[in-house]
């Protein structure tokens, strides 16, 4: 008891047998913070206590079946959908990335109100293997503006240079986000070089014949991609010429 009514003002667990560590912190508050918890607790019944309590709907596996995995991942989603740089400073938003660093392998974005740099994710969680990233705002109502829907020139060429380096991601997703035939040929600059995304969802956006044509240049014989969603484009006769030629020489699709 001693223990964890002190934890906030001396943390530690150093001297505790392991069989017993579970009692201190099942005495903790879910509030602390996690610049403490983090590395100190991995006690699953602890994570649990503070992700229920915070969202109605947690689906441990969609989070590697790791309650301490699902609460910093939901936590750094929540804290980006709702990140203004009005309000907060590039230094904490990195400072929450870096909270998550060793946490966090699949983020589910499905909102942006604002255009971080992308490339400060990849730089700061350098785990992350799933990326489902859409712009927007979830709940407009009746305050619906174009500009608040969709990647801008800088966001694609951004998350273009960082797919470039990234040696961890497997997954990427980007439904609905108004990329056109540019938009796609500077992202497919960046996944060229990329070697480890295995499946690309583009489904949902305004990509025409050209950028299918860049797209089917990745489908190289050396390609890793095994699966890729362009459902719901602006893919015509010429797109479907391009992705057939690719399909002779590629074997990695399924």
């Amino acid at each position: 008891d001693v223990i964890a009514e002190n934890f906030a003002s001396r943390p530690t667990l150093s001297g505790i047998p392991s069989r017993y560590t579970h009692r201190v912190t099942a005495r903790l508050p879910t509030t602390l913070s996690l610049e403490v918890t983090g590395p100190l607790i991995d006690d699953e019944e602890y994570w649990r206590r503070c992700a229920v309590g915070r969202w109605d709907n947690c689906e441990l596996a969609q989070h590697g079946s790791s309650w301490k995995r699902l609460f910093f991942e939901r936590n750094l989603q929540t804290y980006l959908e709702s990140y203004d740089p009005a309000r907060e400073s590039n230094e904490d938003l990195v400072k929450v990335l870096s909270l998550s660093k060793d946490y966090v392998f699949s983020l589910r974005i499905r909102q942006l109100l604002h255009h971080p740099d992308l490339a400060m994710i990849f730089q700061n969680v350098p785990t992350l293997s799933s990326l489902e990233l859409t712009y927007g705002v979830l709940e407009i109502g009746m305050d619906y503006e174009r500009s608040l829907f969709g990647m801008h020139g800088l966001d694609v060429s951004s998350l273009s240079k960082a797919l470039s380096v990234t040696e961890t991601l497997t997954v990427l997703s980007l439904p609905s986000n108004q990329l056109d035939d540019n938009a796609v040929r500077n992202l497919a600059k960046g996944i060229a070089i990329n070697a480890t995304i295995t499946v690309l969802d583009l489904s949902h956006n305004k990509i025409a014949d050209r950028g299918v044509k860049a797209l089917a240049k990745l489908l190289s014989p050396a390609s890793v991609i095994v699966a890729l969603d362009l459902c719901d484009n602006h893919v015509h006769a010429d797109g479907g010429k391009y992705l057939g030629r690719a399909l002779k020489v590629n074997s990695s699709l399924q």
